[in-house]
């Protein structure tokens, strides 16, 4: 007997594997947080470039990944969340005709855990459910026809579930509860592309499916001449446009001409700008422009805060991909939609979304085969530049291919090495009881908008934004704060601040103390003469100083 046990408990343990393996996939939750340019989402377009499928997560909802042999085996009436349960878990059952349900979760073995039998309506039934530690399965069954899900529990609770609510649903809405988390198929080890999106910025993150994590988006601006904003992506220590050039104009203001003639355009010695086969409509927002070399040249044709890319800063990011021979596959948008066949070795694993945007050279040509884009730096001893280049049929970088500096090519620009903003603290003035006036002067930006500036304070050395603060506006140039809330005679420390994207800076510590609170009552005059009056006061309070001095005036 002794031996049959062993034999049923190592049975009824492989029963427990297999059940724990078939949803050893678990269901991951994505929070988004945003910093930078803004600290809000509107919404986060999430690609799952393995699976090929899109979600789009809306202000304040989550992102749940679910795993596919889970999405695949529950039946799609009930749905749980979340799944593993680390406390208590929300499951949701669309009943379709209604009526009775006999409701049962049951574990490995078989045997019935709890049970309840509860009158549903035609719509969502929303129950609450607690569980011990183990894998389980709940069962409705509703007029004779079983709907099961699997469900792991990472929780010590006592199994109970409850009835909680019920919404009504049209009967031409899919059969699923409402919920705030947005669900995406997945498999271990999937690429997922982010693309986040906060009024006119958008940034864009690629991530390994691996667990439950938050994504924080910093949000960066990328606006040039036009008005156009682009997408930035961050790999390694750089941050890249995520989409190519398209200005018309320099940073300085001043128009880019455009040439569109194929002869004149090749004998040009001057800056020009042109869109692929002169068709914008087309290829103006997908592709961007084609500069030559001599708008490059200039200095002033990336947005402000963005320089064109040098070969060194080429070679920094195909160096952190692996290097040139891997670095294009890495690069380049999947798929052969824009591209053509084959493709090769195109993952966009860096959201980087290199698009075939083809060339001007003696004619225009190769899009969908081919791409190139200008670095600022010169090739040796020839009228030529370097530029970069991949191609449909590679998974390299081309790298230092000299090209006539009357080429069209296309710009990607990286941004300006951030810095904090340079901030000095205005003299306390205007001292009283209560309040204060002081300030501060940014003399730079750090290359990067200031987006917040003003001073804070306490009795502590060194004030931080966590303490009192003043909130005065955004940019750089002088700025007056004003100090309430002060406590009379008391020693406070003072500081201006400034906030770009690369953090928060500070000036100079500036000490001040405020001043008493004194209360005279002045006496009436008396031995009143022609020239003389005698006359006083009385002081009630110190004011919580000693007083230096005292008379009547």
């Amino acid at each position: 007997m002794k031996r049959l046990s062993n034999l049923s408990e190592v049975f009824l343990s492989l029963i427990f594997l297999m059940v724990s393996s078939a949803i050893s996939a678990f269901n991951y939750t994505v929070n988004f947080t945003a910093s930078g340019a803004s600290t809000t989402i509107d919404k986060v377009v999430v690609q799952n470039l393995t699976q090929g499928t899109t979600v789009t997560v809306t202000t304040g909802n989550t992102l749940q990944l679910t795993p596919i042999d889970q999405v695949n085996a529950n039946d799609e009436s009930v749905r749980i969340y979340p799944n593993p349960i680390l406390d208590k878990a929300t499951v949701s059952y669309y009943s379709n005709s209604g009526g009775n349900t006999t409701i049962n979760v049951v574990g490995v073995d078989g045997k019935n855990l709890i049970g309840i039998v509860k009158y549903l309506n035609i719509g969502v039934n929303s129950f609450q459910l607690t569980l011990p530690k183990g894998a389980f399965a709940i069962q409705f069954n509703e007029n004779g026809t079983l709907h099961t899900a699997k469900i792991l529990s990472q929780s010590n609770n006592i199994a109970g579930i409850e009835f909680t609510g019920y919404e009504k649903m049209p009967s031409n809405v899919p059969q699923k509860a409402k919920t705030t988390a947005i669900t995406m198929p997945y498999n271990l080890g999937d690429l997922i592309l982010y693309k986040a999106y906060a009024g006119n910025y958008v940034t864009v993150m690629t991530d390994i499916v691996i667990g439950s994590k938050t994504m924080n988006f910093n949000f960066i601006e990328c606006k040039d001449a036009d008005g156009n904003y682009y997408s930035t992506v961050t790999i390694g220590t750089q941050v890249w446009m995520g989409e190519n050039l398209k200005t018309t104009h320099y940073k300085d203001g001043s128009t880019i001409p455009n040439v569109t003639d194929i002869t004149a355009w090749n004998a040009l010695t001057t800056d020009a700008y042109c869109w692929l086969n002169n068709d914008a409509i087309t290829n103006k927002n997908t592709y961007g422009a084609l500069y030559n070399w001599y708008s490059v040249n200039t200095g002033v044709l990336a947005p402000i805060g963005w320089h064109i890319p040098s070969d060194t800063e080429w070679t920094k990011l195909t160096d952190y991909l692996g290097g040139i021979n891997v670095a294009g596959g890495k690069l380049k948008d999947r798929g052969t939609t824009l591209w053509m066949a084959p493709n090769l070795g195109a993952t966009n694993e860096t959201g980087f979304t290199a698009l075939p945007s083809g060339k001007r050279e003696t004619v225009d040509g190769e899009k969908g085969h081919v791409t190139n884009f200008w670095t600022s730096t010169i090739y040796p001893y020839w009228v030529t530049a370097l530029n970069r280049s991949l191609a449909s049929e590679i998974t390299s970088v081309y790298i230092g291919n000299p090209s006539s500096r009357a080429n069209g090519n296309s710009v990607r620009c990286v941004l300006d090495t951030l810095n904090l903003p340079t901030i000095t603290t205005t003299a306390v003035s205007n001292i009283t009881q209560t309040t204060a006036m002081s300030g501060g002067n940014i003399s730079t930006d750090g290359g990067a908008s200031v987006t917040a500036r003003g001073v804070c304070w306490s009795t502590s050395a060194n004030p931080t934004t966590a303490d009192s603060k003043t909130t005065d506006g955004t940019g750089i140039g002088s700025f007056t704060s004003s100090l309430t809330g002060l406590t009379p005679i008391t020693i406070y420390h003072v500081r201006a601040y400034a906030t770009n994207s690369a953090g928060t800076s500070y000036g100079s510590d500036i000490t001040f103390t405020t001043l008493a609170n004194l209360t005279v009552a002045t006496a009436f005059a008396y031995y009143i003469t022609q020239t003389t009056a005698r006359s006083g006061g009385n002081i009630t309070s110190d004011g919580g100083a000693t007083v230096t001095a005292r008379g009547v005036c």
